[in-house]
C-alpha cells in the first residue's frame, strides 16, 4: 500500500481560524510546523491517524506553535512513538 496518509490537515487557510477541542480528541503540542510535519509522518508510519493545527499562545503558555489533534485513546501510543523519535511533547490538550 505505500506511504498513503489520509487525514492530513496542514492548517487553518486564511489564519485566523479558532481552536476547537472535539470530544474524544486530544492535542500533542509539538512546535515548528515542520516538526509537527515529521511526528505526523512518524505516527502515520505507525498507522496513527492525525491532523496538524495551529494553537493560539493563549492555549499553549509557550507562544503560537502547531499540534496533532488525534483520538484520545491513542495518547499512550503517540507519547512513545513520538519518545523513540526523539521528539517531545509540549504539552496535551484535551480529555485525559
Amino acid at each position: 500500500m505505500g506511504n498513503v496518509r489520509s487525514g492530513r490537515s496542514t492548517g487553518p487557510e486564511g489564519g485566523g481560524g479558532t481552536f476547537i477541542q472535539y470530544p474524544g480528541t486530544c492535542t500533542a503540542v509539538i512546535g515548528s510546523m515542520t516538526l509537527t510535519l515529521r511526528a505526523q509522518s512518524i505516527l502515520a508510519d505507525a498507522s496513527i491517524r492525525t491532523s496538524v493545527t495551529k494553537i493560539s499562545s493563549a492555549k499553549t503558555h509557550h507562544g503560537c506553535a502547531y499540534g496533532l489533534i488525534y483520538p484520545c485513546i491513542q495518547s499512550g501510543n503517540v507519547s512513545a512513538v513520538l519518545s523513540d523519535a526523539g521528539i517531545a511533547i509540549r504539552q496535551v490538550l484535551g480529555e485525559g
